[in-house]
C-alpha cells in the first residue's frame, strides 16, 4: 500500500536522477559536440536513464513486492551482503 511521507521521497528522488543525468552539462555537451551529436548523445542517455528506472520498476513491482526500500530490495535480491551496497 501507499506510505505516507514517500511521495515527498519520490520528487526528491526524481529531480536527483534528473539532476544527475547531467542536465546542468547539457549546454556544454551540445557546444562541444555539436547539434546532431548532441541530440544522439541525449537520446543515448536518455534510454540508459529510463531503462536503469524500469529495471527498479520491475524489481519492486513484479519480484519483490514486500520491499519498500533500496535495502530492502537489496536484501532480498542478494542477502546480508547485498546490505553493505544499499548503504553506500
Amino acid at each position: 500500500g501507499w506510505i505516507p511521507g514517500h511521495l515527498g521521497l519520490a520528487i526528491f528522488l526524481l529531480v536527483v536522477d534528473m539532476v544527475g543525468t547531467g542536465v546542468l552539462s547539457v549546454p556544454n555537451s551540445f557546444a562541444t559536440l555539436g547539434w546532431i551529436p548532441g541530440h544522439l548523445a541525449l537520446a543515448f542517455f536518455w534510454l540508459i536513464s529510463t531503462a536503469g528506472g524500469l529495471l527498479l520498476w520491475r524489481l519492486r513491482h513484479k519480484k519483490y513486492e514486500g520491499a519498500h526500500s533500496y535495502p530492502q530490495m537489496f536484501n532480498a535480491a542478494f542477502g546480508k551482503k547485498g546490505l553493505v551496497f544499499a548503504r553506500c
